[in-house]
C-alpha cells in the first residue's frame, strides 16, 4: 500500500460517522427529502409515465400546486396513520416518519410547474 493511501485511509477513519438518512419511495431509495419530493411530485403528474406533456401542462392550468399535492396526499393516503411502531408511540403517517410536510410537497409541484 503506497503512503498516500495509507495517509488518506487514517484521514477518513478518524472522520465523525453519521449515519446518513435515506428516504424511500416506490422501492427507489433517495438521499434527500428534496429528492424524494420531486419523485412524488413526478409520479403524481405523469401518472407512472402515462401522462406526457400535455396532459400534465393541462393539469397544472386547471390546478393550483397547493391543490395538487393535496389530492396526492388523499390519493395515496401519504397523511393517513399507520401502526407500524412500538405499541407505546402512538401511529404515524408515512409523511410524519419522513418528516416531511404539504407545504414541502406544494414547493415539488412548483418545480415542475417552472421547468
Amino acid at each position: 500500500m503506497s503512503i498516500v493511501t495509507e495517509h488518506v485511509r487514517k484521514i477518513i477513519a478518524r472522520l465523525p460517522r453519521t449515519p446518513q438518512m435515506t428516504y424511500e419511495f416506490q422501492n427507489t431509495i433517495y438521499r434527500t427529502s428534496t429528492d424524494l419530493l420531486d419523485a412524488i411530485a413526478y409520479e403524481w403528474l405523469t401518472a407512472g409515465g402515462l401522462n406526457g406533456p400535455d396532459v400534465i401542462k393541462e393539469l397544472q392550468a386547471d390546478k393550483t400546486d397547493a391543490e395538487l399535492a393535496r389530492e396526492c396526499i388523499k390519493g395515496w393516503g401519504l397523511d393517513e396513520p399507520f401502526d407500524g411502531s412500538d405499541d407505546e408511540d402512538p401511529p404515524r403517517s408515512w409523511m410524519d416518519e419522513r418528516g416531511i410536510t404539504e407545504e414541502d410537497l406544494v414547493e415539488a409541484f412548483n418545480q415542475y410547474r417552472e421547468e
